[in-house]
């Protein structure tokens, strides 16, 4: 990762102002900036950027944080991108902490270079005599001039070499097409050779609209029909989707359509249905599933209307529900229909068409357990019952998961009671399985980080606003602080206090860990808030060293219980309860000014 004086450059280099007035107008209002806000509907601008903070914090929706966040929320996209995105706008050089991570920056810098050259290449290469055979296939698809354009359909030439002496030409040697996987070392003779020859070819985009991969169909009936970029430096296929990168402006009121084909994203898109990607010739993996509730909280499954794409759908569902979707639906297409078909008979009717075979998760769920089971027979109805608790069971939210539960009873005609004890006991069995983790350490699961109680809150609030506070001796006092995520954050105050001064906005930009950048842009508040921030962390503390001495009188009543000892029992009950009374007044004031 790049360094923090790396980050604090980009910073200190990039004003907020420029950047959220770069994506849309403000209009100045005293001494800040307002706007409708970009992350909610709304008709009254209630968007509000602080330059004197360097802040965004919107009154409608409660979106708030600095410029790194306003990025990362605009773009859908990580920290790091965010980073690089703003490097290059402010004109800064990233430097990694180690060489070797300057080394892997440079690597990707490259890979994205050639990349897009071979994107450029392959495009023309449509157009010529060589490519006429992949372009009357796609325009035999019904796919138009648009389209190709703005999706990067190209032609692979053919031979062995073709394109790697092309590249080489053009300053990209066989050694980096190597490591952009494009191109392979010779095992008989010497030299590399292409991985794509005489294919239709797809350009893969990440998030941020650069060209990072390319997916290739064959047809002349060569095998495999299908062939994508093996994973490198900058892809990673179970984490990539096709058009990901046209999500950025998406609606997250709208859904995305999840499909698996790339002229079924395409098509979809011809026909004015929007908010379409595809998988890469794989399943919907958990990390799909992490990327896609970044951009809406709606999910809709649109694959083949066959056995085998009711069983992706069936499959899905269930990593959608893994990773905290629970608004999500299945289109269920006439049989041997793929969605590309599905739309281009349909053209601009496609949309509604699409509406009316689209069932939510349940309906869906419980049709499939139809299918296979009679549930007319009590046999029959249980197996169902068994395989919708599994479903059930993966709803983290309690509230979500209880609702399906109700419709599984009055849908199996089950005890609503019975269902969620086998629910209980199902969870309870895969508690005591080993955790099972796909991202990598330091990636953000996508979970929220668990809430803060009060004092801590208060005292996160009292510092990120007011980070001078940080100097407060109390913090570091053994009956202070204990919370760990409160207590890093409180040591990295005390060492960035003279950088970040004045500007609240700073000290969310300059955390990385998204769990604790979470925890401190909640901790941000409005502008004129009016706040007695000192006075507020004075209280904080006096609650927490309150409740430190009700944790040691309740031990010592204990070992009094224990030990037979009434006399020191009666000096402690009284004790415990002054501290109780004290710290219940403390807890109430506490409570009242975070309302």
């Amino acid at each position: 990762m790049y360094s923090k004086d790396a980050i604090e450059e980009v910073r200190s280099r990039t004003d907020i102002v420029d950047v959220v007035g770069s994506y849309f107008p403000l209009r100045r209002s005293g001494a800040n900036f307002k706007a409708r806000c970009p992350f909610h509907e709304e008709k009254t601008p209630s968007f509000v950027v602080t330059p004197s903070r360097q802040t965004y914090h919107c009154f409608g929706c409660g979106a708030r944080g600095g410029v790194f966040d306003f990025v990362m929320e605009l773009e859908r996209v990580a920290f790091r991108d965010a980073l690089e995105l703003l490097a290059d706008k402010a004109g800064v050089t990233l430097e990694a902490d180690t060489g070797a991570g300057t080394a892997r920056r440079s690597l990707r810098a490259e890979l994205y270079r050639v990349h897009e050259w071979v994107h450029g290449y392959f495009c023309r290469m449509l157009d010529t005599p060589e490519g006429r055979g992949c372009r009357e296939y796609v325009t035999g698809r019904g796919i138009n001039e648009e389209m190709i354009r703005e999706f990067g359909i190209g032609y692979a030439p053919d031979g062995f070499t073709t394109l790697v002496g092309r590249a080489n030409e053009a300053g990209y040697p066989p050694t980096l097409l190597e490591k952009a996987g494009l191109a392979k070392p010779g095992v008989k003779r010497p030299g590399h050779w292409s991985m794509f020859r005489d294919r239709l070819s797809f350009s893969i985009k990440d998030a941020m609209g650069r060209v990072v991969a390319f997916g290739a169909r064959s047809l002349d009936g060569s095998e495999p029909k299908y062939l994508n970029s093996p994973e490198t430096e900058i892809f990673q296929k179970g984490k990539t989707l096709f058009a990901i990168d046209r999500l950025r402006q998406h609606s997250r009121d709208e859904p995305v359509l999840v499909m698996e084909g790339y002229t079924d994203v395409i098509m979809s898109e011809q026909v004015g249905v929007k908010g379409a990607v595809a998988t890469l010739g794989t399943a919907l993996t958990p990390d799909h599933a992490r990327v896609l509730s970044r951009y809406s909280e709606r999910t809709v499954l649109v694959y083949d209307g066959d056995s085998a794409g009711l069983q992706a759908a069936e499959r899905g569902t269930m990593l959608l529900l893994e990773a905290g979707h629970l608004d999500i639906k299945v289109a269920v297409l006439p049989e041997g229909q793929d969605p590309c078909d599905f739309f281009k008979e349909r053209g601009r009717d496609g949309k509604e068409e699409l509406l009316d075979v689209t069932i939510d998760l349940l309906d869906f769920l419980l049709d499939r357990s139809a299918a296979r089971h009679d549930l007319k027979s009590l046999e029959g109805r249980r197996k169902a019952a068994n395989a919708l608790i599994r479903a059930a069971a993966a709803i983290s939210d309690p509230l979500g998961r209880d609702l399906v539960l109700e419709r599984v009873a009055e849908r199996l005609r089950l005890d609503l009671h019975v269902l969620r004890a086998a629910t209980a006991r199902y969870q309870a069995g895969e508690r005591r399985q080993p955790a099972r983790r796909t991202e990598e350490p330091g990636e953000d699961a996508g979970a929220a980080p668990a809430p803060l109680d009060a004092p801590h809150r208060e005292i996160l609030e009292a510092v990120v606003n007011e980070p001078g506070l940080a100097t407060h001796p109390g913090l570091r006092d053994e009956d202070g602080v204990r919370e760990p995520r409160v207590r890093v954050l409180m040591d990295f105050a005390l060492e960035s206090k003279d950088r970040i001064a004045g500007q609240s906005g700073l000290f969310v930009d300059l955390i990385e860990e998204s769990g604790l950048r979470d925890l401190v842009r909640r901790g941000l508040l409005p502008e004129g808030h009016g706040r007695d921030l000192p006075a507020q962390l004075e209280g904080a503390l006096s609650c927490l060293k309150n409740r430190r001495a009700l944790e040691e009188v309740s031990r010592l009543s204990r070992e009094a219980v224990e030990s037979g000892d009434a006399r020191l029992l009666e000096d402690i009950q009284r004790r415990f309860k002054t501290l109780k009374g004290g710290s219940q007044a403390s807890e109430s004031t506490q409570e009242g000014s975070a309302r």
